[in-house]
């Protein structure tokens, strides 16, 4: 009996020992756990705050702002959009791009571009859409879109960001600009026109009259009318440089006159 207790007590001190260990072990195992929950919420803390920045962010810029997820639903929408469209998150939040409206937004060019930018990493810029949308009337837009990855619990979600430009007004002003331009090449091309050709009749007239003495003055008079036709010239080519519409008429020259 007393060899029997005597191997129990040191089978019992064995395992003692053991328990020792693994309660050591155990100890060690709950400070890295507690070093790891540290650090995970610092991590989530700093995660929320890059999240409330870029939100904040999309919310301040001015502009219509969309952010679509890899099959082209709607995220989220800023304030923005909202207020231009005139619309509340419940017609937005969750539904296709190609839903949104009245389908102004389902074009399979726009489409096409943005499914390559979620495949091919690049951006696209100044894809311009005219459309007569619901509440609005006729309104011409810009838009740019840029592909964003969010990583989340070692899963990366790919989102598209839709930035929308209103431009109504700027195309609106270049074909005022254009129709302008248009007028004033006519109205004051076509009375220059006579008024060079009078000038010449007065010269020719001058000359055969004998009065000489008057011939310079008639000379300038044309001379500025030359002039003003080159700086009206010189001001449509400027317009159709800017529009991109200028067209060149090639034709041979002697050199050495230029120089």
């Amino acid at each position: 009996a007393n060899e029997e207790i005597r191997t129990s007590n040191e089978e019992l001190q064995s395992t003692n020992e053991e328990l020792e260990t693994s309660r050591e072990e155990l100890q060690v195992i709950n400070e890295e756990l507690t070093t790891t929950n540290q650090e995970l919420q610092t991590r989530n803390e700093q995660l929320k705050e890059a999240q409330d920045y870029a939100e904040a962010i999309v919310e301040t810029v001015r502009e219509p702002l969309v952010v679509l997820s890899e099959d082209l639903r709607v995220q989220r929408a800023n304030l923005a959009f909202y207020q231009f469209f005139q619309v509340v998150p419940q017609e937005t939040a969750g539904r296709s791009l190609d839903e949104l409206g009245d389908g102004q937004w389902n074009s399979p060019r726009l489409r096409t571009l943005l499914e390559q930018v979620l495949t091919t990493h690049h951006s696209f810029r100044d894809f311009e859409v005219e459309h007569r949308f619901p509440r609005l009337g006729t309104k011409t837009m810009l838009l740019n879109a840029r592909r964003i990855v969010r990583e989340y619990e070692h899963v990366q979600d790919h989102l598209l960001l839709l930035a929308m430009e209103d431009i109504t007004e700027r195309r609106e002003a270049e074909r005022q600009q254009e129709a302008l331009l248009g007028m004033v090449s006519h109205e004051l091309k076509s009375p220059l026109t006579s008024a060079s050709l009078s000038t010449q009749w007065l010269h020719r007239t001058l000359e055969q009259a004998g009065m000489v003495q008057a011939l310079p003055q008639v000379q300038k008079l044309g001379e500025q009318h030359l002039r003003l036709e080159h700086l009206i010239d010189d001001l449509l080519d400027a317009t159709a440089i800017e529009a991109g519409t200028l067209r060149l008429r090639p034709a041979p020259f002697a050199i050495d006159d230029l120089v």
